[in-house]
């Protein structure tokens, strides 16, 4: 049974592919669907349903709806305080200094060959938004292969491949829509060795 929750705040919806800027210092409650943080149309971090999150104090962060439908409430901190346990809600911790890191990371990242900022990508939105089964990670069907292949900066066709390859070596598989990371150790440690 859906819990409804009693929130005062300025609701929004927003569509796919759809931004929103959202005054600093605010804290954002995602009732339901999935929004990206970008910076410069750089894609950061992604947030997930019941998800409270802090709007970042840098300037040019915008938040990007990936669902069909995505419904959040923007609020004060205070409003919120009493409330996180009750709702059974995350409480995404993220600050500016987080967010200075992820742009650099991303910055970084850039430099890598289109594999490996694959692994970057598949690794960072599993573990933002990603349901651990087992020894997997599961990623929900949220994304199309274009907006996965302009994050990463390759053709749709590349990403193809790349994937077909992951697929091949029984990294990754495609179950119902949803994308699962096969050994979600193995990802964390491709991740680490990319990055020393």
């Amino acid at each position: 049974m859906e819990r409804i929750l009693n929130l005062s705040g300025i609701e929004h919806e927003i569509k796919k592919n759809q931004s929103i800027v959202i005054p600093i210092g605010k804290r954002l409650f995602i009732q339901s669907g999935y929004l990206v943080e970008c910076f410069n149309e750089q894609w950061l971090r992604f947030i997930g349903p019941r998800t409270v999150t802090k709007v970042c104090s840098l300037p040019h962060i915008t938040y990007l709806g990936i669902a069909k439908k995505n419904k959040l409430i923007e609020m004060e901190q205070t409003m919120l305080t009493d409330k996180l346990h009750e709702w059974d809600c995350v409480n995404d911790h993220s600050d500016t200094r987080e967010t200075i890191d992820l742009i650099a990371q991303n910055y970084y990242a850039r430099h890598f060959p289109a594999n490996k900022r694959a692994i970057i990508f598949w690794k960072n939105i599993a573990e933002d938004i990603g349901i651990h089964q087992g020894e997997d990670c599961v990623v929900p069907n949220i994304l199309i292969q274009n907006n996965i292949a302009d994050c990463l900066g390759i053709s749709r066709e590349y990403l193809n491949s790349i994937q077909q390859s992951f697929t091949k070596k029984n990294m990754m598989s495609k179950e119902n829509g949803k994308i699962i990371l096969k050994n979600w150790s193995c990802w964390c440690r491709m991740y680490q060795e990319i990055f020393r």
